[in-house]
């Protein structure tokens, strides 16, 4: 298969959250990814989650995967389990790590696993603002806007 680009959204709220960070990305560029950029790690509060949850630090990267995009899934979710984040969990529990593919070159999937592009991409400053350090110009495949414009539009 032909090197496919990805964009992938890293979170950690639990341990030493930028080590928790740098660690996935470790293991990303090691395994499934090659030619991976990182953004800058911002901080943001827990979305959705139990009260009293810690805050995030949230980062995004960008590289090429061979895999499909099923088989990255996996990939990342054994990163997660690798890194303590059990892979039976409550829905937006506390984690050492979260992996979530945001895009997948300009293509789309649906299924009960799987959503890409990532279906709150477009409405998450956390996600938005490191994914537009690094890849403002990539059109969000099903809509009629870039990273950067997306971005633009949730500061509005």
């Amino acid at each position: 298969m032909t090197a496919v680009p990805v964009a992938i959204a890293l979170g950690s709220n639990l341990g030493d959250r930028d080590a928790n960070l740098q660690r996935a990305v470790e293991l990303l560029a090691a395994g499934p990814l090659t030619h991976v950029r990182v953004a800058a790690p911002v901080t943001s509060a827990p979305l959705d989650c139990p009260p009293g949850a810690p805050g995030y630090r949230n980062t995004a990267l960008v590289g090429e995967t061979t895999l499909a995009c099923p088989d990255l899934l996996l990939a990342c979710r054994a990163i997660e389990e690798q890194l303590g984040r059990p892979a039976q969990r409550a829905y937006h529990a506390s984690r050492t790590i979260d992996i979530d593919i945001l895009l997948y070159g300009d293509r789309q999937f649906a299924t009960p696993t799987l959503t890409v592009p990532h279906s709150h991409l477009t409405e998450r400053d956390f996600v938005l603002d490191p994914l537009a350090e690094l890849a403002p110009d990539w059109r969000v495949p099903g809509t009629d806007a870039t990273v950067a414009e997306w971005r633009s539009r949730l500061r509005r």
